[in-house]
Parts: structure tokens; sequence; C-alpha cells
């Protein structure tokens, strides 16, 4: 029986040996994971703030032209989520377009609601490649407009 715990003993002590289990591997750094974002939510460039002026129709304005917002989609090939938040009088609605370009330079269509009553262009969701609300480029686009909107209040 003596002989058995002795060789569970060895068994035991050995395989701390072999896989290294001592106060070494403490001192061994944690490499952390760090994410990288393929398609970055950036700010918008001055082309981009005139040519958003241009397309909103009379009484709506940029609540803030700092804070306009464009990411390349990852579900569609060549488009890009243009988002900001508006404002007509009082009332403050988020609004987001996809376009062709970061510039919304080409052909714009809105993705939401509110983009259509704000600047009246084609509204996207009914097109043949409907613009979805799931899209990883307008979801994050929304997310950063609702962050913004409720900052305001």
């Amino acid at each position: 029986m003596k002989k058995v715990y002795v060789l569970v003993l060895i068994l035991f002590i050995s395989s701390f040996m072999i896989t290294g289990c001592g106060s070494k591997s403490n001192n061994v750094p944690v490499e952390t994971k760090k994410e990288i974002s393929v398609n970055p939510v950036n700010t918008a460039s001055p082309q981009l703030i005139e040519n958003m002026k241009f397309a909103l129709n009379k009484n709506w304005e940029i609540v803030d032209t700092n804070k306009i917002y464009v990411t390349k989609s990852k579900d569609f090939e060549n488009v890009y989520f243009i988002g900001t938040l508006v404002k007509n009088g009082s009332q403050i609605y988020n609004c987001i377009w996809a376009s062709n370009s970061d510039k919304m330079d080409g052909d714009t269509m809105s993705a939401n609601d509110f983009a259509i009553q704000a600047s009246s262009i084609a509204d996207g969701r009914k097109s043949q490649a409907g613009i979805s609300e799931h899209d990883d480029g307008y979801s994050r686009i929304n997310q950063k407009l609702l962050s913004d909107w409720t900052n305001i209040k």
C-alpha cells in the first residue's frame, strides 16, 4: 500500500515539473486581446458637412456639425452609413442615410423615417436591396446618435 502512495506522490510531483506549474509561470504577463474595428465610426469631413446642409429641407438644421458620423457597411458592399441629429424648431431627430460615398456626393437614400422627413431623399428601405436597422453600419451609427441624444436632454 505504501508503494502506491509513493508512486502517486512521484507522479504528482513529476506532473508539476513537466507542465511547469511553478512560480515561474506566474511572472509571465498575460496578453490582452485587442479588438480592432474594421469599419470604425468616424466624424464627418468638411465636404460631407456641406453636402448634408445642402440635402436638408428648409427649416431643418444639423444640431452639432462635430457630431456627424460616417461608417462603412459590412453588410452592403459599397455603402456608407451617415448619421447626425437634426432639428426642426425645437424637435430633435436622429437621421441616418445610406450613401455610396462617405461624402454623400453620390447616390444617397434615407435609412430611417426621420431622414426622409428632414431631406426628402429617396427611401432606401423600399428599394430592391432594402436598408435594415439590423445592418451593422446602421446600428453602430444609431448607437452613437442615441448616446448624443441622451446627453442633450
